[in-house]
């Protein structure tokens, strides 16, 4: 493209212009551990995803709720409340059926899928609690599965999450070895 600029009558620009299409996709997620939601761009999607965080994201520090929620805790500890006794029962499930999930090695997309539908929400456990349970599902090796990890406050809990872990472990079209291993050792301290 040629022209001319004024005040300048003998010179000629040459200007070059270059222009590429770059997809982006924006959306909203909901951050686990805060229970807020954010929105994202990604931009340059199929090349190299570059992520713009339109929100900033809480490191996990403790807020006001969060300090009251370790508060109830401290005291539904003490006095076995029913809300206690329902959420130990809620993580001893959560953590039964991360064990069984990754027990055949890697955790499937079914499964990933039944986790999320079944986890819905963990708005009643506190950052440090939320932060174990990922490290739970992150962590190399799992620590030994003990007696107290499938000892129930509600023994009619226990024969649901039974039902609910071999569900899980039939999603990804059939139950290995190591699956139906792990679930007869739960069933056995269970019992």
């Amino acid at each position: 493209m040629n022209f001319k600029l004024e005040g300048y009558k003998n010179r000629v620009t040459r200007e070059e212009l270059f222009f590429q299409v770059i997809p982006c996709v924006q959306t909203q997620y909901k951050n686990i551990l805060t229970n807020t939601y954010h929105d994202i761009t990604i931009l340059n999607f199929f090349d190299s995803p570059e992520i713009i965080s339109e929100n900033e994201i809480n490191s996990g520090k403790s807020s006001f709720k969060d300090v009251s929620k370790k508060t109830g805790n401290f005291f539904g500890k003490l006095f076995k409340t029913k809300n206690f006794k329902e959420k130990e029962d809620f993580k001893k499930e959560i953590k039964l059926l991360i064990r069984l999930s990754r027990a055949d090695g890697k955790i499937e997309e079914e499964e990933k899928i039944f986790l999320s539908n079944k986890i819905s929400s963990l708005d009643s456990f506190t950052s440090t609690e939320k932060i174990d349970l990922f490290n739970f599902m992150d962590t190399a090796s799992l620590p030994e599965l003990k007696n107290e990890d499938v000892v129930f406050y509600d023994k009619q809990k226990f024969t649901q999450v039974l039902k609910d872990l071999e569900k899980i472990a039939s999603e990804d079209g059939s139950i290995a070895d190591s699956e139906s291993k792990l679930l007869n050792q739960i069933k056995t301290l269970g019992s």
